[in-house]
């Protein structure tokens, strides 16, 4: 009898291993589809921005699945955006290969010709030479400064600002007719401190019209005077007298020297040297800067401003003010 049960327990520890089996062993992961690692190298690249993780991804693909042609086109291709990205060299190499190994896919063929022609025509524009060219201006002046587009020129005679256009109807080499945009006003030029706004509507000019300093904008076609409200008081020195005007010609950004601030700082032998922004419309001018800044700029889209410390002791770096007119949040960047 013995022998006879023992005979019948081994089929059942069997069948009680392999249902055990069943349900303790993971199941199997289905395999990854070419669309859906593209799409995931998609989402690294667009989403998290990990360009390198993304080219990794596209590079499975070509691998993986090399007959499904239509998606590894579409990977080359993104490689190529992502080297580009990266500012690498590999970037010119993935879209010469997409226009080589995917030239039935025309879509996107015409998106790597089209980048290669564009990194092509921005190396070439980097590699340019820049050309001279001598014109003469029947009134010449001591200084200037080109408006925005490059074709006219900005510029004080006579105590008024004047403006001619680079290029005149006679020849290449002679200048077009000047125009006075002011009446004599005691408007002077130190080190060429005219400002144009980025649109080049307006000009910004210094002038001493009765023995005080004082700062005006003019209309580019001379229609419109403004005085600008306000002591503009600068000292002595050029850099100093720098003016700047955002893109609509609306916000002028100047340096004031006020007595009573920024005591036990000299900067270039004036306490409390900073840079001030103001409405062109009016009103009164806000501070922007800490002490012993000076010579601001603007971007041409006048979304940042670019100044300089004016201490000689302190960092000479080049300090730029990010989004100025939503904060006064400032960051360092080495000086060019």
């Amino acid at each position: 009898m013995r022998l006879h049960r023992v005979g019948f327990a081994a089929p059942a520890l069997i069948l009680g291993l392999s249902v055990l089996l069943c349900f303790t062993s993971p199941p199997l992961v289905a395999q990854e589809t070419a669309e859906e690692i593209y799409q995931a190298g998609l989402y690294q690249e667009e989403v998290q921005g990990n360009l390198e993780r993304a080219i990794d991804l596209f590079g499975r693909i070509l691998v993986r699945f090399p007959d499904n042609r239509a998606v590894g086109a579409r990977a080359q291709l993104h490689i190529g955006l992502c080297y580009e990205k990266l500012g690498q060299q590999e970037a010119q190499q993935a879209y010469r290969r997409v226009i080589a190994e995917f030239p039935d896919h025309a879509a996107e063929v015409a998106v790597a010709r089209n980048r290669l022609a564009e990194i092509e025509r921005s190396a070439a524009e980097l590699n340019r030479e820049p050309t001279f060219r001598k014109v003469e201006i029947a009134s010449r002046p001591d200084n200037g400064v080109l408006s925005p587009d490059g074709r006219e020129l900005a510029f004080v005679a006579e105590g008024s600002v004047w403006k001619v256009p680079v290029h005149g109807n006679v020849a290449p080499y002679l200048a077009g007719e000047p125009i006075r945009l002011t009446e004599p006003m005691g408007a002077w030029d130190m080190g060429n401190q005219l400002a144009w706004s980025g649109d080049g509507e307006w000009v910004a000019f210094s002038a001493v019209p009765d023995e005080v300093e004082e700062i005006y904008v003019v209309a580019a076609d001379g229609s419109e005077l403004k005085k600008i409200q306000g002591n503009h008081a600068r000292g002595g020195h050029a850099y100093n007298f720098r003016l700047s005007l955002s893109e609509d010609g609306r916000t002028l950004a100047f340096v004031f020297a006020e007595p009573n601030r920024g005591e036990g700082m000299e900067c270039g032998g004036l306490n409390g040297l900073s840079i001030y922004t103001v409405s062109t419309d009016g009103g009164a001018a806000t501070p922007l800067t800490e002490d012993c800044t000076r010579e601001p700029a603007f971007s041409p889209d006048g979304r940042l401003l670019v100044i300089k410390p004016a201490s000689e002791e302190r960092d000479a770096s080049v300090t730029v003010v990010l989004n100025w007119f939503q904060q006064l949040e400032a960051e360092k960047a080495v000086s060019p």
